[in-house]
């Protein structure tokens, strides 16, 4: 059975760059994984969308729950062959307001051993944004997000009964922040 930790943080936090600087180091292998992508693969098969960001815009709740669902199980029976890293977000915010990226019934499908939230300044998040202009623009409340961020992350804990990690990614800093996370990993 593999390891499966959970890794959010809000978009131009640096989530996959301190991965990567994560793993360049661990004992054990893990494969990083977007569940954003399992989920667009879904609605897209499903001829729902053609755009990842038409699923968080217009796909109705209903759907994107089902997508969501069916997302997690492909990702568990992943997870029994293969540690896996799943990039992705505690909130998402459509249109209606805030939406749990990882609700009750994805986390019941889910064989977690640690969730980990990535934390930034503004400032930082706001340049790594800057330079993403070009892929995807992003106006979402940064500082507001990251707290609802924690309180999400920290019912998912509650939920699940796996161990929650916060910590900093400091602007520059990415280097630093993956030996921090290396450490937890090779501690699960």
């Amino acid at each position: 059975m593999g390891k499966l930790v959970v890794i959010t943080g809000v978009p131009g936090v640096g989530k996959s760059t301190v991965v990567q600087y994560a793993l360049e180091g661990t004992k054990e292998k893990y494969e990083l994984t977007n569940f954003g992508d399992y989920m667009f693969d879904a609605a897209k098969e499903f001829g729902l969308v053609e755009h990842r960001d038409e699923m968080r815009m217009k796909m109705p709740l209903e759907t994107y729950k089902d997508i969501q669902q069916l997302a997690a199980e492909k990702l568990s029976a992943k997870s029994k062959e293969t540690n896996i890293i799943l990039d992705t977000h505690c909130s998402v915010l459509k249109p209606q307001g805030y939406y749990p990226g990882l609700p009750h019934h994805v986390l019941k499908k889910l064989p977690l051993n640690l969730l980990v939230v990535v934390e930034s300044s503004e400032e930082g998040i706001t340049a790594r944004r800057r330079k993403d202009e070009d892929i995807r623009k992003r106006d979402d409340p940064i500082i507001e997000q990251q707290h609802l961020n924690r309180m999400y992350a920290a019912t998912c804990s509650v939920l699940t009964g796996v161990p929650l990690f916060i910590f900093k990614n400091e602007q520059g800093k990415a280097k630093e922040a993956g030996d921090t996370l290396r450490m937890v990993l090779e501690g699960i």
